[in-house]
Formats: C-alpha cells, sequence, structure tokens
C-alpha cells in the first residue's frame, strides 16, 4: 500500500538524517521519487528524481545514476520537461554499455511513456530493440518474457483508447 510505503519511507529518512549518510539519503529520496511517480504526483517526483541523479552524478554512482535516469525520464514526459527528458535519455544511452541489463527496464519505461502519449508505433519499435537485444544475448528467456508482456501492454492499452 503507498501510504504504508510513504510512512516508511519518512521513517528512514528521519533516520538517515540522524545518522547523516549521505549515500542512503540519496536513495531515500529517489525512492521516494518513484512512489511519487506511482502515485501520478508527477512535480514532486520530478523533482526529487532530478535531485537524485545530480547527486549520484555528482557523487559518480553510476549505476544508481543509471537506474534512476528510467523514471526521471517518465516524470519529465509527466512534467512536459522535455529539455531534462533529452539529457537523461542521453545520459542514459552513454551509461547503457556499462549495465546492459537495464535494457529490460528501459524497454518497459519506454512502453509505458509511449503508450501514455498514445505513441504505439514507437512503443512497439521499443519493443523490437528489445527483442533485438534478446537475439545478442542468445535468445534470452526473460527478453522474450518482458517483450510479450509488453506487446499485450500496449495491444490493451491501445484497445482501451478505442484505436
Amino acid at each position: 500500500d503507498a501510504s504504508d510505503a510513504a510512512r516508511i519511507l519518512v521513517d528512514c529518512r528521519r533516520v538517515d538524517r540522524r545518522l547523516n549518510l549521505a549515500y542512503t539519503g540519496n536513495d531515500l529520496v529517489a525512492t521516494g521519487g518513484r512512489l511519487y511517480l506511482a502515485e501520478g504526483r508527477s512535480d514532486k517526483a520530478f523533482s526529487a528524481l532530478l535531485s537524485a541523479c545530480r547527486h549520484y552524478e555528482s557523487a559518480q554512482r553510476n549505476l544508481s545514476l543509471t537506474e534512476t535516469l528510467l523514471p526521471l525520464s517518465e516524470a519529465a514526459v509527466a512534467t512536459g520537461n522535455i529539455e531534462v527528458l533529452r539529457q537523461a535519455t542521453d545520459r542514459f544511452a552513454e551509461l547503457l554499455p556499462l549495465v546492459p541489463g537495464m535494457a529490460l527496464p528501459h524497454a518497459a519505461s519506454q512502453v509505458r511513456m509511449y503508450c501514455s502519449a498514445g505513441a504505439f508505433d514507437l512503443a512497439r519499435g521499443a519493443v523490437a530493440d528489445l527483442e533485438a537485444v534478446g537475439e545478442r544475448w542468445g535468445g534470452n528467456q526473460w527478453i522474450g518474457d518482458l517483450a510479450s508482456r509488453l506487446q499485450q501492454r500496449i495491444g490493451t492499452t491501445e484497445t482501451s483508447r478505442g484505436r
């Protein structure tokens, strides 16, 4: 439940402040941003995730940065901040070769964004790109399963919009 998650996050942040754990504090800010995004509170999500990404960048925590750029991109789309979306997308592309496993959540994030914008052909293109990664990885089962679920999501969303 989102309210339980929010309450637990507040408690964690209190403890973090008392212990003055900078890295953990930033991780909690990023987690809060993801929670805001899930709740549809795009402005708060955008602010928290942008802050977390800036701190991850300055601390050179590339894995955390890479993971957080995806929800930041979604929040940027939701708030209409195309410049931050472009910056996040470019930085993610630079980091992806260092963490190739992020191709899976990246595809899921793209499909969510494209479907929310009604760009179903672009969403299908993101799935096709994911399938190409799967072929390069020797037919990885997880990629095939994810691609199938994403195709279903596209179809369901497209049908619900009467397209």
